[in-house]
């Protein structure tokens, strides 16, 4: 008779409780190996990745008097916390966190499975070239939503068995991973088999599940409904975002393992090798042959929905890829209000990630089983996935060979912020104007402006987007109506003392240590307030309050606020609950332990 893959299990492995600890300090070991110089102490600023010491909130980060609301709630999220505990702290906590929990995410969906086959998931769902690519490019918060989506799947499938406090799980998870637009909506998406049919769950269940994921969302959904470029899409935002061919599999081959992200600048380099492909290949056939045992070790509908996701997200990220569909998809993205979330197609492959993660140690296991051979063999070719992903991925490693690191803002910095806290009537701007920076002090990492967060005023800054592709550079113009008329001025090069008043801009900020500078004729007029070591302060000699339209920005900050309370208040129920179950287990574990003494 052929033995049952649930009794593989390494020599010793419950020795000294090995099953319980040993998930956790992998996935910690893990982390800590992609990290690296990250943990050091400091700020790690890697294009979108910006953090500051403190983080005042202002309006644009609601998503309104500004462009698009791509960063919402996260932006007010971090404006709340970011002050009271430091930065860097935050920030420390939000990457290891992302790793982390996805870990042990991946370990409660398997916990039935043996610890080889959990140790592969986890190594699968941390070391992979989509969480590769996007700690460089500095998506921290769609991050955490891939490590609350394991997390999502297994109490999607509590609810929908009817457990007691499922539906609260449900609420807590998706609050740790709706940060942002694209991550919410996978959220919802990963809720959706609770409302199937012969789900168990009760109406009231629903109905809060439903309430709570809706009021998440409000917080994007109501800022781009109140937004008058809700639906402005560029014609070749789907080529600029499109899924990049990594080596001669094209895009399919990227697209199965997770990768090809848009910003050829973060894709790991081993990624160009000849085999990689293969590897992508082999770890979806294992994951195809072991989603019957994932279906079985969440609840089936569950699982069977990932794939449905996993197999949707493939699908839109080659139609956005190949040529002869991106006009067509650039189209559908501008004609859905808000569709611009779905224009960067590598994201979509989230599910596609995680399934394979899961799933694919399922299916070696299964494949094992059925080759007849010794337990010990097949421990040793599960081990192997423990392996594998590190040695086809070793730039992973270490922050990505140090693209992730820490540094300290400079004193100047501080004293900037200091100087414009003591008059912060009016806004600014920053110059050179560029999204981008690149400076000596991190090392010459590529990093978006991080004045617009480090000040205490709303600062603006040129939201162009300027992709290479494989034809040219592609140019994607911003959102921000206020900007727009700043590129203008420029462009024109006129005098910014005339054009900065209207707009109700009084600061100019001027980063003198990037290679591109403004034209000194455009600053006539303006004072000189303040001079730092690679930052100049000038000043416009009259202010005016910028015209600005009712944008509902009580509403969107009482959005914001109703569910970081909600998020709060059922994370701490959860908390206080698990407390009192321990202390009220305690007595009984004691009085156990007597009566065993006593016999």
């Amino acid at each position: 008779m052929t033995e049952s893959v649930a009794s593989l299990a390494p020599v010793g492995s419950r020795w000294l409780g090995v099953d319980r600890w040993a998930p956790l300090a992998w996935a910690v070991l893990l982390t800590v190996l992609a990290l690296g110089p990250a943990l050091l102490p400091g700020y790690v600023l890697s294009y979108d990745m910006v953090f500051t010491p403190h983080q005042s909130l202002l309006p644009w980060m609601f998503g309104v008097d500004s462009g698009l609301p791509r960063a919402v709630p996260q932006d007010p999220f971090i404006g709340l916390i970011a002050g009271p505990i430091p930065g860097q702290i935050v920030q420390k906590f939000a990457l290891v966190g992302a790793l982390l929990i996805a870990g042990m995410g991946a370990n409660s969906v398997l916990r039935t499975s043996p610890l080889t086959v959990r140790l592969s998931a986890i190594t699968l769902v941390i070391w992979n070239p989509f969480v590769a690519e996007r700690l460089v490019i500095g998506h921290w918060a769609l991050l955490l939503a891939y490590a609350a989506a394991p997390w999502m799947l297994v109490q999607v499938g509590r609810l929908r068995r009817g457990e007691p406090g499922a539906a609260i799980r449900v609420i807590a998870t998706a609050a740790i991973g709706c940060l942002v637009p694209s991550a919410a909506v996978l959220m919802v998406a990963l809720a959706l088999p609770a409302f199937f049919a012969r789900s168990m769950a009760s109406a009231r269940d629903r109905i809060i599940v439903a309430s709570a994921l809706a009021l998440f969302a409000s917080t994007w959904v109501v800022a781009a409904i109140l937004n008058p470029n809700v639906t402005r899409l560029d014609d070749g935002s789907a080529a600029a975002f499109a899924l990049r061919s990594e080596n001669w599999s094209g895009a399919v081959g990227a697209a199965l393992a997770g990768a090809g992200n848009w910003n050829a600048e973060v894709v790991p380099a081993s990624r160009a090798l000849p085999w990689i492909p293969l590897v992508g290949l082999v770890l979806v056939i294992f994951a195809l042959v072991g989603r019957g045992r994932l279906g079985k070790a969440l609840d089936r509908p569950v699982g069977d929905w990932l794939l449905i996701l996993a197999g949707a997200g493939f699908a839109w990220s080659l139609l956005a890829a190949w040529q002869i569909s991106q006009p067509m998809m650039s189209s559908f993205m501008g004609w859905i209000p808000g569709g611009g979330i779905l224009r960067d197609g590598q994201k979509l492959l989230l599910p596609l990630v995680l399934f394979t993660a899961l799933a694919a140690p399922l299916g070696l296991a299964a494949l094992l089983e059925r080759t007849r051979a010794s337990i010990q063999l097949r421990n040793v070719a599960l081990a192997g996935l423990l392996i594998v992903p590190i040695a086809v991925l070793p730039d992973m490693a270490l922050g990505g060979f140090g693209k992730l690191g820490a540094v300290g803002y400079p004193a100047s910095w501080h004293d900037l912020r200091d100087r414009v806290a003591a008059s912060p009537d009016g806004d600014a701007i920053s110059l050179p104007w560029a999204p981008f920076r690149r400076y000596d002090w991190n090392d010459g990492r590529t990093v978006l402006d991080p004045m617009p967060r480090y000040l205490p005023i709303t600062v603006l800054t040129d939201d162009r987007l300027r992709v290479a592709a494989p034809d040219g550079v592609v140019r994607i113009s911003g959102d921000n109506p206020r900007s727009a008329e700043v590129t203008t001025a420029l462009a024109r090069g006129d005098p910014l003392a005339e054009s900065l008043p209207g707009l109700g801009v009084r600061y100019v900020i001027e980063a003198t240590d990037q290679p591109q500078q403004i034209d000194p004729g455009q600053l006539v007029g303006l004072e000189l307030v303040a001079q730092y070591p690679g930052l100049r302060l000038w000043s416009a000699s009259v202010t005016t309050s910028a015209t600005r339209p009712d944008s509902g920005l009580d509403l969107l900050i009482v959005l914001n606020g109703l569910s970081l309370g909600i998020a709060t208040a059922v994370w701490a129920g959860i908390g206080i609950g698990g407390y009192r179950r321990r202390k009220a287990a305690m007595p009984a574990k004691a009085g156990d332990q007597a009566a065993r003494n006593q016999r």
